[in-house]
């Protein structure tokens, strides 16, 4: 008998001790029918099990079962085919090793040597490439279920859950602008729709959300039937109204102004609701219902009773679409001796976009006029995981007066805002301020 080397690589167990590849080692025709059937088998199973998890909403731990079994077979199917193309491509020693395992004694040291050098790794080789095979291109051929449950089926499983903290937990991190293109899925888009009527609030209100972030049109009669439900909580209807705004969906104006029109007749405070409209119109930049937002304005001045909240988002969507009679409605307020000072500050910062050089006089005069230390404070709306959109900046009001006559870039102006810069009594912040736009003058 041939001395064995001290180097021994053993990748092939002895298949000959388990009694399925027992049988299937027994002959090649043996070994050529069992790698048709499991390759035929494997195929059925993915068509069967992927139907099943994507149709069937099965518990969790059920679903994981069905696919571990599944990768188990594959693996198993993957070996046969990989042992039938060492069967037609090895000859000699290996073949004989593969089918008598231990049994088999090399006739000489080359012999061996040439078994453990090559052909053991070619196997693992092949093996490999069959798992590779089986999980993808099985996969493939019969619809793509089990990648479709891996990238979509889980989320969807979860909002089918009876719990509905479960529901809103996966609406919680589907609404990350990470899964973004999971926003686009046929299937996720349609159970985001049929969410928006889901029983729980906070369901509903993630839902609205990721909605209108996903512009899902096909959701936008349920939105609309949400920020109309009086019964539906406040974040709830909010997040719809938000939504609305950013659907291109015609009606949505229609459903936001009279919701906007009914709640601000009865409640003058910082209704979310309200608030979540403004900042829909200002999404939509819809310059038609700037008349309904200023009379939010007049009223405002007039009655003393709203609330700081919605003022600042009123105030903030005439400064974005600047209809042209938001300056002398601003104008109104600094002159209004009732106003408050939080008033007073966004009509400050309305005029400096909405004034022109007819104005500069006035706007002087209430430089003028203006405390030299009053700040109005920063003001910004930060919507879930979104960057912060700042309604209002930190400034002094004369400040925001002196930028106000110098966004009118009229030169003879500079002599004007260089004395406030110069200034030794004005306040630092409202110096740098004329300081930055009497350099922009001098270009």
């Amino acid at each position: 008998m041939a001395k064995k080397s001290g180097f021994h690589l053993e990748l092939i167990p002895n298949m000959y001790e388990i009694g399925l590849f027992k049988f299937v080692l027994a002959s090649q025709r043996r070994l050529r029918i069992s790698c048709a059937v499991s390759i035929l088998a494997t195929v059925v199973s993915f068509f069967a099990i992927g139907r099943v998890l994507r149709y069937c909403f099965l518990p969790f731990w059920a679903n994981s079962c069905l696919m571990l079994v599944l990768y188990i077979g594959a693996i198993a199917a993957a070996y046969i085919v990989a042992l039938t193309i060492g069967d037609i491509w090895f000859a000699g020693p290996w073949r004989e090793k593969m089918r008598l395992g231990s049994r088999f004694v090399p006739s000489s040291i080359d012999e061996e040597k040439a078994l453990i050098r090559n052909k053991n790794f070619l196997f693992i080789v092949f093996w490999a490439i069959s798992i590779a095979i089986f999980a993808f291109g099985a996969d493939f051929v019969t619809g793509s279920n089990l990648r479709w449950y891996h990238t979509y089926g889980g989320l969807i499983h979860s909002m089918h859950s009876e719990d509905a903290s479960e529901r809103e937990a996966v609406l919680k991190s589907l609404s990350n602008a990470i899964h973004d293109k999971k926003w686009q899925n046929p299937d996720i888009r349609d159970q985001l729709a049929t969410m928006i009527d889901d029983p729980d609030s906070a369901v509903r209100a993630r839902a609205a959300y990721i909605v209108g972030r996903a512009k899902i049109v096909e959701a936008a009669d349920g939105l609309a039937r949400l920020l109309r439900d009086d019964t539906a909580s406040d974040d709830a209807r909010s997040e719809a109204a938000i939504a609305l705004g950013r659907l291109e969906w015609m009606p949505a104006r229609a459903h936001l102004l009279a919701v906007l029109r009914s709640t601000f007749a009865t409640n003058h405070g910082d209704n979310g609701v309200m608030m979540s409209i403004l900042y829909a119109f200002y999404e939509m930049q819809d310059q038609t219902v700037a008349r309904d937002i200023s009379e939010i304005v007049e009223t405002c001045r007039d009655s003393g009773d709203c609330g700081v909240d919605l003022q600042a988002y009123a105030y903030f969507y005439l400064k974005s679409m600047r209809p042209k009679t938001a300056a002398a409605l601003a104008f109104s307020v600094l002159d209004n001796a009732q106003t408050t000072t939080a008033q007073k500050c966004f009509a400050a910062d309305l005029v400096r976009f909405t004034a022109s050089k007819t104005d500069i006089p006035k706007i002087k005069s209430l430089f003028d006029k203006a405390p030299r230390d009053l700040e109005c404070p920063v003001m910004y709306r930060k919507f879930h995981s979104e960057a912060a959109v700042v309604l209002f900046e930190k400034d002094t009001m004369r400040a925001l007066f002196v930028r106000a006559v110098g966004n009118l870039k009229d030169a003879a102006d500079y002599d004007w805002i260089w004395m406030v810069g110069a200034n030794a009594n004005e306040n630092m912040r409202t110096r740098k301020v004329a300081e930055m736009y009497a350099r922009a003058l001098q270009k």
